[in-house]
């Protein structure tokens, strides 16, 4: 697993931000009534969000990663791991 770069001290009065070397698996849903993509995480519960663009929601994408990272971190909660299995089927 990758080292922190920084770790947060929990009772500090200024957090510093968590950050790690990992890979996320993102799912990417193009919504044409909107016209925008919306993105969220598998293995990372809530953790969504949007772009006009798929440069813009995958940007956006990598933000909430952090945000939902770091929220697991300050409040001193394991973050899930990857568990589960992409596929394609054909009907």
């Amino acid at each position: 697993m990758a080292e922190a770069a920084k770790e947060y001290t929990r009772g500090s009065s200024s957090p510093e931000v968590f950050s790690v070397a990992e890979k996320y698996t993102v799912l990417l849903t193009w919504h044409p009534e909107e016209r925008a993509y919306s993105v969220t995480v598998p293995s990372l519960p809530g953790c969504v969000t949007q772009g006009k663009t798929r440069e813009e929601a995958l940007e956006r994408a990598k933000e909430a990663i952090q945000c939902t990272l770091d929220g697991f971190h300050i409040l001193g909660m394991p973050v899930p791991k990857q568990d589960f299995i992409l596929a394609e089927i054909e009907v």
